[in-house]
């Protein structure tokens, strides 16, 4: 019997892959970590490298009464044992593909120079905004290190957790002058608290234009993302796989005209927020193939969505008398239910329909009806879930990063 090929074996290790979670301090991690090391080469080098090509730092932490109740974390560490002059340093050096540093792991802009430069096989960065803040000089040795980053997340999401604090500002100018020097992001995902809106961009010659294919910009307040993702793709219109998701949680109305005005036609996946502003700008959208609406969409953004969809989100639905932003009247929920099922007819290449949050619909059953119908399947799943995300398209979508 033949052994099965390479390639096959690297599909079957990401679909299998688990993230390494880094202990705290009081616990061995460095020697677990080494004897993981150890074991796993015996085993076989396909084996090695999914021990350990993700690495999240900071989920576990303790706090210190003694210390001015500040997380204990093990970034340090971690970087003690990747640094050590052994071959089984070097093998985690060499197979970690992905980090994911948590806001407890407090990592700094030294930090995650130092990492950088001691993980060459990087290629999936989860950090904070705090963290993007380089010097001139910093920012110019990253530019000629090469950095190969194809997916970034940048978090500034949460509340001072080394000290009780007032929000932390994200620093997005730092933000931005760290992704100008990643000419290889294909990925970028932004998770957001705050008020601030993105600053003017800079003007670049050439423009950057990146071969971004998913744009995320997740906020509890309305933040325009159409800016950035404009200084980020340019003009380039190649990104043939482009998916802009855009998530509020405020009532104001999100207006995505100059996003889909130049990016409309290369847009595969799309997701809107409950505020969407025209819906008349869904049209633009040309060729788009997922599409997600953050609540029970009203018959004009129905009548919008292009017609090219295979697949269908619902986040969200309200209930019969409560939404995120408003109160619902029973028969307002009834009515869109309604028109939703009378519609579905008109979706010709609609393939799945997945609704995810409350059930509490009395026209749901007349809608899944009609789905069978129509050859549609019907998916469950609950609020907290990214309606059409499931593993089989996220592991599609991180294949496409190599």
């Amino acid at each position: 019997m033949q052994d099965p090929p390479a390639e096959l074996l690297e599909e079957i290790l990401d679909v299998l892959a688990v993230p390494l979670g880094v202990p705290t301090e009081q616990l061995p991690d460095r020697a677990t970590l080494l004897s993981c090391s150890l074991v796993s080469q015996r085993w076989s080098r396909h084996s090695q490298r999914l021990l350990f090509r993700r690495v999240v730092i900071g989920d576990v932490w303790v706090w210190n009464m003694s210390n001015d109740s500040q997380p204990s974390v093990n970034l340090a560490s971690f970087f003690q044992t990747i640094t050590a002059d052994t071959d089984k340093a070097r093998w985690l050096r060499d197979n970690n593909l992905c980090l994911v540093l948590r806001p407890l792991a407090a990592a700094k802009p030294t930090d995650i120079l130092a990492l950088l430069a001691n993980l060459p096989s990087l290629r999936e960065l989860d950090i904070t905004a705090e963290a993007c803040a380089f010097t001139d000089e910093e920012l110019s040795g990253l530019r000629n290190s090469g950095l190969s980053i194809r997916s970034l997340r940048v978090n500034a999401n949460y509340v001072g957790l080394v000290r009780p604090m007032p929000m932390l500002t994200p620093g997005w100018p730092a933000v931005i002058r760290f992704l100008e020097i990643i000419p290889t992001l294909r990925i970028l995902d932004i998770t957001a608290n705050t008020f601030q809106e993105f600053p003017p961009m800079p003007e670049l010659q050439p423009p950057l234009g990146l071969g971004l294919i998913s744009f995320k910009l997740q906020s509890r307040w309305l933040i325009n993302g159409a800016p950035l993702l404009a200084f980020l793709v340019g003009n380039r219109t190649d990104n043939e796989r482009l998916e802009v998701f855009h998530r509020t949680q405020s009532a104001t109305p999100v207006d995505l005209q100059d996003v889909l005005s130049a990016h409309g036609p290369q847009l595969r996946y799309l997701v809107v927020p409950e505020s969407l502003g025209n819906p008349n700008v869904l049209r633009l959208c040309t060729r788009l193939e997922c599409f997600e609406c953050e609540t029970l969409p009203h018959q004009g953004v129905v009548a919008a969505i292009p017609r090219t969809i295979t697949a269908l989100a619902i986040t969200n639905p309200p209930t019969q008398r409560f939404s995120l932003n408003r109160l619902y009247d029973g028969r307002v929920v009834e009515r869109r239910v309604a028109y939703l099922t009378e519609q579905l007819h008109t979706f010709p290449a609609l393939r799945i329909l997945t609704w995810a949050g409350s059930s509490a619909h009395s026209g749901l059953a007349a809608l899944c009806d009609r789905c069978n119908e129509l050859g549609i399947a019907v998916r469950f799943r609950p609020s907290n879930t990214i309606g059409l995300r499931d593993d089989e398209l996220e592991f599609a979508l991180r294949s496409s990063l190599a």
